[in-house]
């Protein structure tokens, strides 16, 4: 998925405030949670915010899912002239 050419900045700017937004947020949530000197909550923390994470994007950012047909064509004109010039090129 891409974003439109005149909202590239916008879409790139929000990624990256997003992106250090959980940078400073991830460090002082686990202090909290390890207010007791275990990191159990730790470890759970990590694996909720991830699948939180893959799940919001796929929900926000994956549009509709559609197969794509199998098709392969080959233009054999092109082929063949590519064959003719690597042939040419090595034998030179």
């Amino acid at each position: 998925m891409r974003s439109p050419a005149r909202r590239a900045g916008r879409t790139g700017g929000a990624l990256n405030f997003i992106g250090n937004l959980s940078s400073i947020a991830t460090p002082i949530v686990i202090g909290f949670l390890v207010t007791d000197e275990s990191f159990t909550p730790a470890f759970g923390y990590m694996p909720a915010i991830t699948v939180a994470g893959i799940l919001l994007s796929y929900a926000f950012l994956v549009g509709r899912v559609e197969r794509v047909p199998e098709r392969i064509v080959i233009d054999w004109e092109l082929l063949i002239t590519t064959c003719q010039l690597v042939t040419q090129r090595v034998r030179a």
